[in-house]
C-alpha cells in the first residue's frame, strides 16, 4: 500500500486520494448536495474501508480501497470501489453514530440504521448480519472509552443514550459483543463513581464530565466486565447528592 490518504476536499464536496508530496488528484466521488463542511470521514486503521456521510443529512456511503498490485504502471494511485449507501432512520435518530470493528480478520460495521437499535453490516459485501441490538431505548452520542489494558482498546463505548422525554440512560457497549451478536458480556460501573456515572440523579451527566474520569482497571468476570473509574488530575467532582457506598 502506498502512502495515499482518502481526504475530503476543502472546496468541493469530492473525495479524492492525495499523496503526501505534489500531485495531481483523483476525483473518486461526488456528494450532491452537500456542503464538504458538513462531510465527516472514518476509516479503518488499515485504511482498507471508508465511510462518507453528511451530518445534516441521512446518508452514508461505504467504500474499500483497492491497492495498484500492477508494479508496472503508470497510474500510482489505489483505486477506490463504492460498495454500498446506508440510509438512516430520522425518527427519533438525529446522528450517525457509525464504528468500524474488526472480528478475527474480517472488518465489520456497526451503524445505527433504525430507531429501533443498531446494525452490523458485513464488509465488503454490505450484508445486515444482525439489527435491532438494543443496549439502551435510543443510542445517544457514542464516546470510546480509553483504556488501561492495550487488547480492550476500541471495544468500549459509553453511549449517552435516552428513553421518552430525552430522560437519559447511560450505558456502557461492548462493541465485540455487537459486532459478533453473540450473548455478550455486560459491562458495570463499579467503585465510588458508580451512582454519580449510571445512576445519573440529576439528569445532568454528559460528555463534559465523562472526560472528568479516566477507566482505572478493567476486570473480566464469569460473563461480565467490572469497570472501575477514577478522577482525573486537576478535575474535581461534587459527589455529595450521591451515595457512593457501592
Amino acid at each position: 500500500m502506498n502512502s495515499n490518504t482518502l481526504q475530503i476536499n476543502e472546496t468541493y464536496p469530492w473525495l479524492e486520494w492525495v499523496k503526501k508530496e505534489p500531485s495531481n488528484e483523483s476525483i473518486v466521488s461526488r456528494f450532491p448536495k452537500s456542503e464538504s463542511k458538513n462531510l465527516v470521514y472514518l476509516k479503518t486503521p488499515d485504511e482498507r474501508f471508508h465511510a462518507v456521510y453528511d451530518k445534516t443529512s441521512i446518508y452514508m456511503d461505504v467504500y474499500e480501497r483497492i491497492p495498484n498490485s500492477n508494479k508496472y504502471a503508470h497510474w500510482d494511485y489505489d483505486s477506490l470501489e463504492h460498495l454500498f449507501t446506508l440510509r438512516r432512520d430520522e425518527y427519533y435518530c438525529d446522528n450517525f453514530y457509525p464504528i468500524f470493528y474488526k472480528v478475527e480478520r474480517q472488518w465489520r460495521l456497526i451503524f445505527n440504521r433504525r430507531y429501533e437499535g443498531m446494525s452490523v453490516y458485513e464488509l465488503p459485501s454490505g450484508k445486515e448480519l444482525y439489527k435491532n441490538i438494543k443496549p439502551s431505548e435510543f443510542i445517544g452520542d457514542l464516546v470510546e472509552l480509553e483504556v488501561p489494558n492495550e487488547k480492550y482498546k476500541g471495544r468500549f463505548y459509553f453511549a449517552f443514550s435516552w428513553i421518552w422525554g430525552r430522560h437519559e440512560t447511560p450505558c456502557i457497549i461492548d462493541m465485540k459483543g455487537m459486532a459478533t451478536e453473540r450473548n455478550y458480556d455486560n459491562v458495570y460501573v463499579i467503585g465510588k463513581y458508580h451512582n454519580y456515572i449510571m445512576c445519573n440523579i440529576n439528569d445532568n451527566f454528559d460528555e463534559n464530565e465523562l472526560n472528568k474520569l479516566v477507566v482505572s482497571k478493567i476486570t473480566k468476570n464469569d460473563g461480565y466486565f467490572e469497570i472501575t473509574f477514577d478522577l482525573k488530575e486537576g478535575c474535581s467532582i461534587d459527589l455529595k447528592d450521591y451515595d457512593s457506598d457501592y
